[in-house]
């Protein structure tokens, strides 16, 4: 008797499985929203309140973005942990299997369940860098040695005044 090799394409398996792979897309669609959200929060508090400031703020009112700053990383850092986690948790080839057990081609799950942890780990990665620079940035303005203003004048020296000026006006 020889061995069925060829997917099922009973509905009472696919169901089930297609569900499961909206159910991953849509947790990695809420990380990616979750993370725009406080990341963007996290931005223009740094950029805009703190570096920018086109009005100047009391030592209480800086201390209180700091912190907001600093509580908004420690959250996006959770975030990222739980981010991560799902990502290794999902080895390519078992998402390969469901989309082959759902009905598609090997040929074609292999390449997508590959690309596709490929995509998320990279936006991971990018975020992850952007965090990063958001503490140096953080940890700079805080610091008593370079301070906020002088994390400014570095940046216009960097990217001139006009650029600066554009990242205001992003920020809100």
């Amino acid at each position: 008797m020889a061995c069925n090799t060829k997917p099922s394409h009973d509905p009472s398996t696919i169901n089930p499985i297609m569900s499961l792979l909206k159910d991953i897309q849509e947790d990695f669609v809420a990380h990616h929203a979750g993370l725009k959200f406080h990341m963007n929060r996290a931005y223009k508090i740094i950029m805009h309140d703190l570096i920018l400031r086109p009005t100047p703020l009391s030592t209480v009112e800086v201390q209180a973005k700091e912190l907001e700053a600093e509580a908004l990383i420690s959250h996006i850092d959770t975030l990222m942990a739980a981010y991560k986690t799902d990502i290794d948790r999902l080895p390519a080839d078992v998402l390969s299997n469901l989309g082959t057990v759902a009905g598609a081609p090997q040929s074609f799950t292999d390449p997508w369940a590959l690309k596709k942890l490929q995509n998320l780990t990279q936006h991971w990665r990018n975020v992850t860098n952007a965090v990063d620079r958001m503490k140096a940035g953080l940890y700079q303005g805080r610091n008593e040695h370079i301070g906020w203003e002088e994390l400014k004048a570095s940046l216009v020296r960097q990217v001139g005044s006009a650029e600066l000026e554009e990242m205001c006006n992003r920020c809100g």
